[in-house]
């Protein structure tokens, strides 16, 4: 960490350069911001153009980001965001806004630690709802299997008796 910064301009250090990819350079600016002396929140440059375009933050102070956020287009909003939920340093949920709606329309989950994800949920219509689920199961790359909700209604085909919303059960022969 080398020089403290005034960001407000009010002549007291607000947070401080850093160089959180260990390549010799200054990429982030910490800064503690909810006055516990601990540095929760991390504003970084991940491609070194000046510009910032992630936020990462420590939630429980333990030096180690639980949350990130990346605007990765430069237009102020999250395209996406990764979450440590299980606080193993490693992100293991991701959303993806993949349209710029505002909305994230992709969620991964790796529920097994490896770095690569395990599940799948899609918003394919941008309503709010998730309408894909697709999971790989034996964790070799290719999806095992893929739930859809055709009807939008939040329950997944398989799960219902009318799949299509028609208002007539579905009917399957043997």
């Amino acid at each position: 960490m080398s020089d403290f910064i005034d960001l407000d301009g009010d002549g007291y250090a607000d947070g401080e350069l850093a160089d959180i990819d260990s390549d010799g350079v200054d990429d982030a600016i910490l800064v503690d911001t909810d006055g516990d002396l601990y540095n929760d929140t991390a504003f970084v440059d991940h491609d070194g153009d000046g510009v910032l375009e992630s936020v990462q933050y420590d939630t429980d102070n333990d030096g180690v980001g639980e949350i990130e956020e990346r605007d990765w287009n430069d237009d102020g909003a999250s395209e996406e965001m990764s979450l440590d939920t299980n606080e193993d340093g490693t992100w293991d949920t991701g959303l993806m806004d993949t349209d710029t709606d505002g909305a994230f329309d992709v969620g991964l989950v790796d529920d097994d630690g490896d770095g690569v994800a395990d599940s799948g949920y899609l918003d394919e219509d941008g309503d709010g709802v998730v309408d894909t689920e697709v999971h790989d199961i034996d964790n070799d790359g290719v999806a095992d299997t893929v739930f859809r909700d055709l009807d939008g209604d939040g329950v997944m085909d398989y799960a219902e008796t009318d799949s299509d919303g028609d208002g007539t059960a579905d009917t399957f022969v043997v």
